[in-house]
């Protein structure tokens, strides 16, 4: 009966205190107390590790939870592929809510969202449920990350978009590092169910200080009627780096989130016989590495040019996740934590690489008014690339194994690395104006 009645209070509590907050955030006459209210690329760095710590503090209680279905590989694909599938058909009106409503009501309502799906997956009963859950928590996913990107492109200019953009993703690798030891903690001592509805609080905790310390960044200008919000997009489209960028985008999160999110948990469990510990610990590992190499790729990027990184970093995730089935086979030589150790940082520096320099490559060239539609255009790749290869690969692992389905996702990395390098980007290559120093 207590359970029943947590399960039925705890989402309209949040519902309620979350559409108070919302309908706060759009009124431009709020103040927020000076120290709510530092300087923007620290609301930002605080607003990523909000959300990251939580979300990233998932990965070891969701296989837990979706265990006592005993899904075969295949229903494992799905659950991970709804949260993709989500992103992909909110990532257009998503963009138009911004340039529309602004950059603060989105990320509030994305925290919201964040709350209820986290306490639906807490009590949920059936794989339905989760499904529904991992639904809304891709929804938030992409709303949360569009509108801080777009705040922080607000604040920007060409010259030193990556190194802006930079503090944001070293506080996600560094939140998603403490995350998975999180959640194992969580695990261990409390179980699954209450691990999960402790997340959700703290969410909607999260939720309140982001109202009070985000300010709108918004401009004027870029505020589109609602019959024009697809007109963007035929521009984009016109241009050639746009295409390429987009072809990119979705090879690499289709070959990373494959692998790295999707079937690398699985030869961790089975191959290796982790638990939530053990689990816990490898992905720290990967986002402490992600977190390291993130800056120093930032100044590279700005400086000598995005296809430095962009390259190197796709090559690195290709010859990784060729070499990762024969893990268990590197064991018997290395040692079963060097070998890991290796693989998983190989992925991760992949990672590091790529994501500084990801976005800027979608909007260097693009006048301010088409920022919203180039980063949504980012997102809606790297989920149409993601959802497609994990449906793809995890059908084909029950009947041939690990091993070949992880090695086509590092040959097509390998191969969009190379005809990557051959597309000349022209001026979007290096922005005009790039300091030397």
């Amino acid at each position: 009966m207590l359970g029943t009645l947590t399960a039925m209070t705890h989402p309209a509590l949040v519902l309620v205190l979350g559409l108070m907050m919302v309908r706060l955030a759009r009124k431009p006459a709020v103040q927020a107390k000076l120290w709510l209210q530092p300087d923007p690329v620290t609301v930002a760095v605080l607003a990523q590790s909000f959300f990251y710590l939580p979300y990233t503090a998932m990965a070891p209680i969701v296989p837990l939870l979706c265990r006592r279905f005993e899904l075969s590989v295949e229903l494992w694909g799905a659950v991970c592929a709804a949260e993709g599938v989500a992103k992909i058909f909110c990532a257009v009106p998503v963009a138009g809510l911004l340039n529309n409503w602004g950059r603060k009501p989105i990320l509030v309502w994305s925290f919201l969202c964040f709350s209820v799906a986290m306490l639906g997956l807490a009590f949920s009963g059936t794989l339905l449920e989760i499904c529904l859950a991992r639904l809304l928590i891709g929804a938030a996913t992409l709303g949360q990350n569009s509108a801080l990107q777009m705040y922080l492109s607000d604040i920007s200019t060409p010259e030193n978009k990556s190194r802006i953009m930079a503090p944001a993703l070293m506080a996600q690798n560094m939140a998603s590092v403490l995350g998975p030891l999180l959640g194992g903690q969580l695990v261990n001592l409390t179980g699954e169910q209450s691990a999960m509805a402790c997340l959700g609080a703290a969410t909607l905790v999260f939720t309140v200080l982001n109202q009070a310390m985000m300010k709108e960044t918004r401009p004027q200008f870029v505020s589109l009627k609602e019959d024009d919000n697809i007109k963007p997009y035929r521009e984009l489209f016109q241009d050639q780096r746009i295409i390429e960028a987009v072809l990119y985008a979705a090879v690499y999160w289709g070959a990373l989130a494959s692998v790295l999110f999707c079937l690398v948990p699985l030869i961790l469990t089975r191959e290796f016989d982790y638990g939530p510990s053990g689990v816990s610990l490898c992905y720290a590992l990967v986002f402490l590495v992600g977190f390291l190499s993130s800056k120093p790729a930032a100044e590279i990027a700005d400086r000598k040019g995005r296809k430095a990184v962009l390259i190197p970093g796709l090559s690195i995730i290709g010859v990784a996740a060729m070499l990762f089935p024969q893990s268990p086979k590197l064991a018997l030589f290395l040692g079963e934590g060097p070998a890991l150790a290796v693989l998983l940082s190989a992925l991760a520096l992949g990672m590091g690489l790529v994501s500084p320099a990801l976005p800027a490559i979608f909007t260097d060239n693009q006048r301010p008014s088409l920022h919203v539609a180039s980063l949504s255009l980012l997102r809606l790749s790297t989920e149409l690339g993601a959802v497609s290869a994990s449906l793809v690969i995890c059908s084909f692992v029950e009947s041939v194994g690990f091993g070949p389905p992880m090695f086509l996702a590092g040959l097509f990395a390998l191969c969009e690395a190379r005809r990557f390098a051959r597309f000349d980007g022209g001026e979007g290559e290096r922005p005009e104006g790039l300091a030397e120093a």
